[in-house]
């Protein structure tokens, strides 16, 4: 060995022997003196004295300890007087309560303890002692149950006074009025109290500071740390969630993360929830994935989003195969929020905003120009011209607006902004015996009409109480009231008003003024069947939809010994409802003679319940988690029992068995092995059961030595899993032939159905680099389902009617990739973003049948997606040339009509030229997520989108008019028909109805590819110096939601898509507040 000094060096042994020796000594010392600090620290102290001085403290603790105690005279004081009052506290506590308070410190080396004073810097505008007062207290994990914390270090903000917490996590300290307490350990997060008004105790709960990999996830019916994690297992950000102004969580999980698409299809105030696909479509019977709210199936749109904690997706087969039978399209696993061993906290969360279509409202043409295309319109068909020029003129500048009105429909029935406000108020706390969480909650949401609106109230109380040290016992209970209003429309609800503002022309007078011979009577411009939007709204009569649900879920948990636990599950859900149309008897008469006109409203008093159903479940498993040496394991074996009286007559019922394992040796390499046996009721003897393997596998590469230099990367794993999911969703009783009452076969059993069977393949890498800054997530999936349900079209010569039958394959493929990057830039700023992109593609493996399934204009076949738009293709309009060169039209098409193509190239234009037009489900979709935060400052954004997909107008948004029909004025866009000077127009020619112009065609398909800012938001956390003696924090924020769109899709709401009944999703822009007391 060389040693090299001042550049000069030599070969010694003796310095060899001689380092040696020093790291020996120097180990030993350090090891001895941390053995000698531990063991006088450690030391219990009982002393109980009143009026005694430091100096007869200070010889107790070397009475009692052995330790010598230093100081110099001018460090303290030791004639001082103080009260002792210790029973089996440390050492270290001890001397820090009674020396904190009066500037010293100390420090225990060997035999000694020398007393010498705090430094300066340290003291900050301490209290006086008369000031103080004794709070005492207990410091727990968030756990279930919670765990006390040992030497939590209690300070009070700005002073030298602290303390540290007993092994059973208590601790007492003096404090004044108007201070902080501070709760610092290694391994928890630091957490700062303000010092409570009028109590001398308190409980607090610390979580876990953990990295990403140390995170736990909720994986069904237990949780995982994210690094022992080999199937896939996506964790929703629940910054989409918490304080933003949210009417229903399935909206709200749209960016949440990747492999999830979620579509909103109409606005309406109770009827705005969103459907949810994981993963695009792997069965004909619904898409929709299994949403599980602590353990128990539940309408996503039933939660307050305020009481939200965590929210997890499971796709792939290895994650979702605990659950089987009902797992095929995915699961979505929520947990709400729990008490904590905590101070009682009082929450108040409100928003106020107001709505308006997303696409902004619709610009109609005005009643003269209505008037002249209804001319135009009537003369390219060789009729008469309804209306006369001085009508037109009149109309046009006012004269007479009683007899020749100019209306706009829209404007008058529909508010330009809309107001809706939510409450929130909750209470949570608790102690190591018992917790509660209670969350109460009222939304209102008028609809854009005058009539109507969505009213939503919940209560939530989750209890968590431990009857023994070994258990514990969770019992939660929700109920809720919903109160939806309609307008009656003679049973045709809100569609048909929506329906009739684009049906009434602008020439028809809303609402005449009260006539002297006839007062307190309306009268009411008449068209149709009293289609007057105003008249059915103010005298039409409404619709009540009450709905109610209740919820109880009791959850015992047994840990019989560390390690092991048995957990059991009783819950019963029971939804009920009532439906009440009222109406009182309306006669309508003429204005102008006063005789008897329309169609009158017959009185209506109709009442009946709706929805009532119930479900039991009763279940339990046995959960063993053990460490040996480098090998962890943890295995389920769990049983359940579910009854779901669905209907009157309609009853599921499911037995399941589960067993499921996970495996990870020294943190590498992770093995993850279930099997679960369903049986269902819905299938026919012999076809009730269904096994659903899975395997996963990972490797968390980083962890390997040949990784161990690339200091960049701060963790990778490779997984990948395969596994077998099924799906049930079919109606009860589906395998019986019925018959009715007369003896007619009604329902068409096949006794052959069985489940559908998806088998999925996934792999994925999981890469955290730079800290755990930057993280990337790419997978890769097939998903193949066999014995598909689809209900055929009977043959002519069968005699039967349609029948669900497994007769198809369906492939599903795709990719998924996400990238987060989150950074604290200093003390003030932090920013994170997320972007995440997922493709899917579905296709048509195989049919029982060599004819398509046509379905009105879609169809399936081999070889083709799920669902292709059916129709004609189209050339544009026809022009004089074509018809010179007499190309196929259909009868009656004349120069700008719609041009067909003649597919089959027969000469004819008719349904033997229909072809495939493209596919109805987007194949990508992508989102954004930015945040950044300011000081007290919090800025959020989100834009998501999909990709390219078709839509159709049709209706009023395809055809400029409709007259007798539909006979409501074009959009102003409509204008642009053709015309022999507008050759080019976008429209076809005019005619008073569509005629052949309205036959499904892609000449009315739009891209309905869109991206849209989801929300903007903008909050500001007032600081603590102004909140501090009324409120623990109190935050505003304003946000807009849905406030821009970027879509070829113009003039309907691209997401939603739809026709002239369809009620719009809305933008929303509100201002809110957060405050915890």
């Amino acid at each position: 060995m060389k040693i090299c000094i001042n550049t000069a060096c030599v070969h010694s042994s003796r310095m060899r022997e001689f380092l040696y020796a020093m790291k020996i000594t120097t180990f030993l010392m350090f090891i001895t003196i941390m053995h000698v600090s531990a063991n006088s620290l450690a030391q219990k102290i009982n002393l109980s004295r009143q009026n005694m001085t430091l100096k007869e403290f200070f010889y107790q603790i070397k009475k009692q300890t052995g330790y010598n105690i230093s100081y110099a005279n001018q460090v303290i004081n030791d004639e001082t007087k103080i009260d002792a009052n210790f029973k089996d506290v440390s050492l270290e506590t001890v001397l820090t309560q009674v020396l904190n308070s009066h500037g010293v410190t100390f420090r225990i080396s060997e035999n000694n303890i020398t007393l010498k004073p705090l430094p300066q810097h340290l003291i900050v505008n301490d209290k006086v002692k008369d000031d103080l007062f004794l709070i005492k207290g207990f410091v727990f994990s968030t756990s279930e149950p919670p765990v006390p914390l040992q030497s939590v270090t209690v300070t009070v903000k700005g002073t030298q006074r602290r303390t540290v917490t007993e092994a059973d996590g208590s601790f007492q300290i003096k404090v004044a009025k108007d201070e902080v307490l501070v709760f610092t350990i290694t391994g928890y997060n630091t957490r700062e109290i303000p010092v409570p008004a009028n109590r001398n105790s308190i409980n607090v709960s610390l979580t876990e500071n953990v990295n990403a990999l140390e995170q736990v996830v909720v994986t069904g019916v237990g949780t995982q740390q994210v690094k022992n994690i080999a199937s896939s297992v996506s964790v929703v950000n629940m910054s989409n969630i918490n304080n933003k102004p949210i009417t229903q969580l399935s909206q709200a999980l749209q960016g949440g993360t990747t492999g999830i698409s979620v579509t909103q299809s109409s606005g309406l105030p109770g009827g705005d929830a969103a459907s949810i696909k994981i993963r695009g479509i792997a069965s004909s019977l619904g898409s929709a994935p299994l949403i599980l709210v602590d353990g128990i199936p539940y309408g996503i749109d039933k939660l307050d989003p305020n009481t939200i904690e965590s929210v997890s997706i499971l796709k792939d087969a290895a994650a979702a195969a605990i659950y089987g039978a009902r797992a095929g399209n995915g699961v979505i696993v929520i947990t709400t929020k729990r008490g904590r061993p905590d101070i009682i906290e009082l929450g108040y969360n409100s928003f106020f905003g107001f709505q308006q279509p997303t696409m902004g409202h619709p610009k109609f043409v005005d009643a003269p120009t209505y008037m002249e295309i209804v001319n135009t319109a009537q003369k390219n068909i060789g009729a008469t011209p309804p209306y006369k020029q001085g009508a037109i003129d009149s109309t046009r500048f006012g004269l007479n607006p009683m007899l020749y009105p100019n209306t706009n429909w829209y404007k008058t029935v529909v508010k330009e902004w809309t107001p809706m406000q939510q409450h929130s108020l909750n209470v949570s706390g608790g102690n190591s015996t018992a917790r509660f969480a209670i969350t109460a909650t009222y939304l209102n949401q008028p609809n854009m009409l005058s009539v109507g609106g969505f009213d939503r109230a919940t209560i939530r109380g989750n209890t968590s109480v431990n009857l023994s040290k070994n258990v514990v016992t969770f019992l939660d209970f929700v109920a809720s009231r919903e109160n939806i209003e309609e307008t009656y429309v003679s049973g045709f609800g809100m569609g048909a008003i929506m329906s009739y503002i684009y049906s009434v022309p602008p020439t028809i007078l809303p609402k005449y003024p009260e006539r002297a011979d006839r007062p307190n009577y309306s009268f009411y411009g008449v068209f149709g069947e009293n289609f007057n939007p105003i008249a059915q709204l103010e005298k039409g009569g409404t619709v009540n939809t009450l709905k109610d649900d209740i919820l109880l879920n009791l959850r015992p948990k047994w840990t019989i010994i560390p390690g092991l636990s048995l957990k059991g599950q009783f819950s019963y859900r029971i939804m009920s409802g009532s439906v009440k149309s009222s109406r009182d008897q309306y006669l309508f008469f003429d204005y102008f003679t006063n005789a008897k006109i329309g169609r009158d409203f017959e009185t209506v008093r109709n009442a009946g319940s709706a929805e009532r159903r119930s479900y039991y479940y009763i279940g339990g498993n046995l959960d063993y988690n053990k460490t040996f040496g480098k090998h962890n394991i943890n295995a389920i074996l769990l049983y359940s029992q579910e009854y779901d009286n669905t209907s009157v007559w309609d009853v599921k019922t499911l037995l399941s068995y589960l067993g499921k394992a996970y495996y990870s040796y020294n943190g590498k390499y992770l093995l993850e092995l279930g099997l679960r046996r369903d049986g269902s009721s819905l299938f026919a003897p012999g076809k009730r059961w269904g096994y659903f393997p899975s395997v996963a596998t990972g490797w968390n590469i980083s962890s390997e030595n040949f990784l161990k230099d690339l200091k960049f990367l701060s963790s990778m794993k490779l997984r990948a899993s395969y596994g077998s999911l099924g799906n049930n969703n079919i109606n009860p009783y589906s395998y019986q032939t019925t018959i009715n009452s007369s003896g007619s076969e009604a329902v068409f059993g096949n006794p052959d159905i069985t489940w559908e069977k998806m088998k999925i393949f996934n792999v994925g890498t999981d890469i955290s680099l730079f800290s755990n800054k930057l993280d990337f997530t790419f997978e890769w999936y097939n998903k193949a389902t066999t014995d598909l349900i689809l209900i055929p079209p009977p043959t002519l010569s069968s005699g039967r009617g349609t029948t669900p039958t497994n007769i198809g394959e369906l492939n599903n493929r795709g990719i998924e990739f996400k990238i987060a990057y989150n950074t604290v830039v200093n003390n003030n700023l932090k920013f994170s973003t997320t972007v995440g992109y997922s493709y899917n593609k579905t296709k048509i493996i195989k049919l029982a049948t060599n004819l398509p399934i046509i379905q009105g204009n879609t169809r399936k076949m081999a070889g083709g997606p799920f669902t292709e738009f059916w129709g004609y293709k189209t050339g544009g309009l026809l022009t004089a040339q074509d018809m010179a060169n007499k190309v196929p039209i259909m009868s009656g098409q004349l120069e700008g009509d719609i041009k067909y193509i003649d597919i089959n190239g027969d000469g004819v234009i008719n349904t033997s030229d229909w072809t495939g037009l493209g596919t109805a489900e987007p194949l990508s979709n992508y989102f954004a997520n930015i945040s950044v935060t300011f000081k007290n400052f919090d800025f959020e954004v989100q834009v998501n989108g999909v990709g390219k997909n078709l839509k159709f107008y049709g209706g009023r948004y395809a055809y400029p008019l409709d007259v007798g029909g539909v006979s409501g004025p074009p959009l102003v866009e409509q204008t642009d028909y053709w015309a022999p000077t507008n050759l080019n127009a976008k429209y076809p020619r005019l005619r008073p109805s569509a005629g052949n112009n309205g036959q499904f065609s892609d000449y009315w398909a739009v891209n309905a590819a869109f991206t849209r800012i989801r929300y903007l938001q903008l909050g500001y956390t007032l600081p603590s110096t102004i909140t501090k003696k009324w409120a623990k924090n109190l935050r505003v924020y304003v946000n807009a939601q849905n406030p821009l769109t970027f879509s070829d899709m113009k003039l309907l709401d691209p997401e939603s898509g739809g026709n002239q009944s369809t009620y719009s999703i809305m933008k929303v822009y509100s201002v809110g507040v957060n405050v915890n007391l």
